[in-house]
């Protein structure tokens, strides 16, 4: 077996044979499906595939569906009812791939060779990954940090200008302290000035620190 099948654990069946039923184009009154609903049909069936699998076989056939199952998911996820409604763009890929593949009946070869493209893409995008949760950690943190100060501000004085001077000061601190621990992620990836914070910190702020002006002295 070549070192690529090894390290992915797939072994090549010669001939593929298909584990779930036919998706159903229509209803019952024979008005075509919305691609959301050919979409749920694949959910349930892969899910079905999934369940009743054997667990200690690996096959291209069993890889091909966990990547069919992720694919389902993120249409799902980023494609809305109206891009899928009948013979819509989406709607129309939708059942040509699939009517398509019926007629060609891909084998394993075609479910390795995908598969080795789906897991190169995502190891690419596991450092994009990365670097997008660091940036989220750092926008969070800097929002909780203003969120500290204005409720400790009981006499409702500070203006968000303020704050943010105090935050920017007190996210320096935490990623000097966290460089010095080894993380260099804040270092690169946290908002680091003032006109950034101020947009992060402006979605917490209470209604006094926004409106011009300081507030009358009691």
């Amino acid at each position: 077996m070549p070192n690529d099948d090894q390290r992915l654990g797939l072994k090549v069946p010669e001939q593929h044979t298909s584990t779930v039923p036919q998706l159903r184009l229509v209803n019952s009154e024979g008005d075509m499906l919305n691609g959301k609903d050919l979409l749920n049909q694949m959910i349930d069936e892969l899910q079905k595939v999934l369940a009743s699998s054997d667990d200690s076989t690996s096959t291209a056939a069993g890889y091909a569906t966990d990547m069919c199952m992720e694919m389902v998911r993120k249409v799902q996820a980023q494609v809305s009812k109206e891009e899928l409604a009948p013979m819509s763009k989406g709607h129309f890929l939708l059942a040509l791939g699939y009517l398509y593949g019926k007629l060609t009946m891909p084998d394993s070869r075609d479910y390795k060779e995908l598969y080795r493209h789906y897991i190169s893409n995502e190891e690419r995008q596991i450092p994009l990954r990365k670097v997008g949760a660091e940036r989220e950690r750092g926008r969070q943190w800097i929002k909780n940090c203003a969120r500290q100060v204005w409720e400790q501000d009981h006499a409702k004085e500070l203006r968000i200008g303020e704050v943010v001077k105090r935050v920017l000061d007190t996210v320096r601190k935490e990623v000097k302290r966290q460089q010095n621990q080894g993380n260099e992620g804040p270092r690169r990836y946290w908002p680091s000035s003032a006109p950034k914070i101020r947009e992060l910190i402006r979605e917490v702020a209470p209604d006094y620190a926004v409106k011009p002006g300081r507030p009358p002295r009691k």
